[in-house]
């Protein structure tokens, strides 16, 4: 997958588009993935909201595993550790592919703002149609 194709396909999201979310970089189980934080995006105390933080980790690890699977991956768990409060004007999701198993993916993410670790999670997928280049069983 190319950072064009990657850039396509999120762009079909409104969701992810209202949220401001972008593809920096996208390779073979990986991606990174930044967003502005905005007031619209923020918790009443003025910082990244959690729910925030959870989408962009969530989009990121999805498009890793997408770059390995054909179609047809779905989050099944998560788990997201808050280390500190995002507190600045954007946050980059790091995710990589811990596991790249026929119908189960498992990935770990990264987030950071003004290259200080924010957040880590990490993330389950459920693959219905295989990895790339497999048949069916």
């Amino acid at each position: 997958m190319t950072i064009e194709e990657a850039r396509t396909w999120l762009g079909k999201s409104p969701f992810h588009e209202k949220c401001g979310i972008q593809v920096d970089s996208v390779g073979d189980g990986a991606c990174v993935m930044s967003a502005r934080i905005g007031e619209e995006n923020r918790n009443l105390w003025g910082i990244a909201h959690g729910g925030f933080i959870a989408t962009i980790c969530d989009a990121a690890s999805g498009l890793a595993v997408r770059t390995t699977h054909d179609e047809y991956c779905v989050t099944t768990s998560s788990t997201m550790h808050y280390l500190e409060p995002a507190r600045g004007s954007r946050i980059r999701a790091e995710a990589k592919m811990l596991k790249d198993g026929h119908a189960i993916a498992v990935v770990e993410v990264s987030v950071y703002g003004e290259e200080k670790l924010l957040a880590e999670g990490s993330f389950e997928f459920f693959c219905a149609s295989g990895k790339q280049g497999q048949d069916e069983r």
